[in-house]
């Protein structure tokens, strides 16, 4: 009998640290328009398309290098994005909007965590 290769089949969740546990809700919650699956004082919880997006606490100056993360969300109209997030003083710190395959924007949640959108255009 031939023993399958074990394989990650997925991304189950998907979870980031913060330093003010409500300023990141109001952020992801009402900038980015996120729902609210759970919260309480040390981890909140976001649903995504199946995934579980969670912020944790930890107290600034806690963190290490090892716990720095980049989420890109798959957006449909990345230009409407960038104009809601702007409109709501969100400063993108990239934007490559005519690459070959992908238009992508990056910026910044207030804990400085690398976000992104990205458009599939081929």
């Amino acid at each position: 009998m031939i023993k399958e290769t074990p394989m990650v089949k997925s991304i189950q969740s998907v979870l980031i640290f913060v330093s003010d546990m409500d300023r990141s809700v109001t952020f992801y919650r009402d900038v980015l328009g996120l729902s609210v699956l759970s919260s309480n004082p040390a981890i909140t919880e976001f649903e995504m398309g199946g995934i579980t997006f969670g912020l944790q606490y930890m107290p600034a100056g806690a963190r290490n290098n090892g716990m720095a993360v980049t989420i890109d969300f798959a957006v449909d109209d990345i230009q409407a994005m960038i104009d809601k997030l702007e409109a709501k003083g969100v400063a993108f710190v990239a934007k490559e909007l005519d690459q070959p395959f992908n238009k992508l924007a990056k910026f910044q949640d207030p804990d400085g965590n690398l976000l992104g959108f990205i458009e599939q255009t081929a």
